[in-house]
């Protein structure tokens, strides 16, 4: 069509071209042949879509925030306060004030020229689906900058505390929440808040990898005539998946919602995080609380000790719901992803997720 459009304006116009002369018809038709030639490999072997550069973008965005994410979390995140002391911090502003989101920007172009771009023979993007994908970028990058700010709180707290007396053995919350000394089912204290970092790591991988190959790993989808709908992912995916119907003995409002994906590693980053929020917000006994710690242990010494030298400081207190709060919606963006590149707009899997 877009040859013909040339050709035919160009024959119109020039009346020269209407002859009998079978040279002159001959160069006609050339120029057709070769313009036909050049469109057809610019379209099929040059030419490369708009998606195609966002979900390269997405991949390459995701492995900066991860490794932006180690670097925050391994200069203020130890159960051996002294080797942080010693380890050379690097500056994240740049990388998180103007690298992601200009990476964020950037992202949102592709999409913008990807909804202009003809599909001719190529698969139908899913732009809501990307869309939200990148809304995901922007929360894990504004709570990775809520995250940095709140660990460099604490870490200013740890030398005003080293400067008094009065609280320089008293344990901040969250060094206690990862240390974590009254769990005995783990031989390496700060398993959970290790074993999070970890799968934070794998989860972003996945996912990266996921949006650079356009497929989600382990999901199958129902082929053959069969199939009630060709486009439904198979039976024996979906009993890997979670149903969200189901309900926990001992669930709260600031539970951590179910991931029902089949990926593994999701799986275990969403229970990962459930134990971390657990210690931080439930009121059971057992839940390991380092607030409830410190509150007992408060009322046990108000008798020993005068009260300003034992009692829990404001900024500790802060910083460790900011801490926490930080680390949950940056571990809730992440799942909505997988979700996202699971589902995409399959009405019926966005239907289960909202």
């Amino acid at each position: 069509g877009t040859v013909a459009g040339f050709i035919q304006s160009t024959i119109m116009v020039d009346i020269s071209k209407c002859t009998t002369d079978t040279r002159m018809q001959l160069d006609v038709v050339e120029q057709i042949v070769l313009c036909c030639l050049i469109i057809g490999f610019c379209e099929l072997v040059a030419w490369s879509p708009s998606s195609l550069f966002y979900r390269k973008s997405v991949a390459d965005t995701l492995l900066d925030a991860n490794s932006i994410f180690k670097e925050v979390f391994d200069s203020h995140v130890s159960v051996n306060l002294d080797a942080l002391k010693l380890r050379q911090k690097k500056d994240v502003d740049i990388a998180l004030w103007r690298n992601l989101p200009n990476s964020l920007h950037q992202q949102e172009r592709y999409l913008s020229d990807a909804q202009m771009e003809p599909a001719l023979w190529l698969p139908y993007a899913p732009f809501s689906a990307y869309q939200q994908l990148t809304t995901c970028g922007r929360r894990l990058n504004l709570h990775l900058i809520l995250l940095h700010r709140s660990l460099t709180a604490i870490s200013k707290l740890r030398e005003d505390k080293d400067k008094h007396d009065s609280f320089r053995d008293q344990k901040l919350l969250f060094d206690d929440l990862v240390a974590d000394e009254d769990n005995h089912h783990y031989t390496s204290p700060g398993h959970e808040m290790i074993e999070l970092r970890t799968l934070v790591g794998d989860c972003i991988e996945e996912i990266s990898g996921s949006m650079r190959n356009n497929r989600v790993y382990d999901k199958t989808v129902e082929h053959g005539e069969l199939a009630e709908n060709p486009d439904e992912i198979d039976q024996a995916t979906r009993e890997e998946m979670v149903g969200l119907d189901e309900l926990r003995d001992d669930e709260e409002d600031w539970f951590m919602p179910m991931h029902p994906t089949a990926s593994r590693n999701f799986k275990m980053l969403a229970q990962e995080a459930q134990k971390i929020m657990k210690r931080v917000y439930s009121l059971d006994a057992s839940a390991r609380s380092p607030l409830r710690k410190q509150m007992t242990g408060l009322g046990a010494m108000v008798g020993d000790r005068e009260l300003p030298t034992i009692k829990i400081k404001n900024n500790d207190l802060m910083t460790f719901h900011a801490v926490a709060l930080a680390l949950r919606e940056f571990v809730e963006a992440l799942l909505e992803a997988d979700k996202l590149c699971w589902g995409g707009d399959a009405g019926w899997l966005n239907a289960q997720f909202q």
